[in-house]
């Protein structure tokens, strides 16, 4: 409920773009929040201190990873009411324990638009999973496009990965179902 309450402080002013990253590998997984305005960066701070109770002054985020999946929405998702599917982000964060060698960034980039709806305002997001070598994004597309597929039949909800760097801005308006793409992930999860 406390999510559902303040999910609209995810999303950032029209023209800027809100992210959250992940950098995993077998020794630790560390969460960073980042934004194109500060304005937007005090909010997300703002969310992450309600949602979760804490937050960190860390280092800021410097890991590059030369190959990337980069996974859209598809503009039927619009249509979608809330949902919850924690396995989504659960399991891509345990990447780390089926092969202790690899190492990886997941990433959430929000944009919003100037268009509002029923009093929201509509956004969209992307998630990119970044590796070191195209033989590690190759070990584990199978497994991502496995995460993509328990979304679209349980939970209805459509992604497709792309090379295509254009992204609408105005695709989603339903905040809630952020949850299952930025979120800390707890030890009560329930995975399937």
């Amino acid at each position: 409920m406390l999510y559902r309450d303040k999910a609209y402080l995810l999303l950032p002013e029209p023209g800027t773009e809100n992210s959250f990253t992940v950098l995993c590998d077998e020794e630790q997984t560390r969460f960073f929040i980042s934004s194109s305005a500060r304005k937007n960066l005090e909010r997300l701070e703002l969310f992450f201190f309600r949602i979760y109770g804490t937050i960190s002054k860390d280092s800021p985020v410097t890991q590059r990873y030369s190959c990337n999946l980069t996974i859209f929405n598809s503009s039927l998702n619009l249509r979608k009411g809330d949902f919850y599917h924690p396995r989504f982000i659960r399991n891509i964060l345990d990447f780390p324990h089926i092969d202790h060698d690899i190492r990886f960034s997941y990433t959430v980039r929000i944009r919003s638009s100037n268009t509002w709806r029923i009093g929201r305002r509509r956004y969209n997001f992307f998630i990119s999973i970044g590796f070191d070598s195209a033989g590690d994004m190759e070990r584990f597309r199978d497994l991502i496009a496995n995460e993509i597929l328990s979304l679209k039949e349980s939970a209805k909800w459509r992604m497709r990965i792309s090379r295509s760097p254009r992204i609408m801005d105005n695709l989603l308006r339903n905040t809630f179902n952020l949850i299952n793409f930025v979120r800390i992930p707890s030890e009560s999860d329930n995975i399937i």
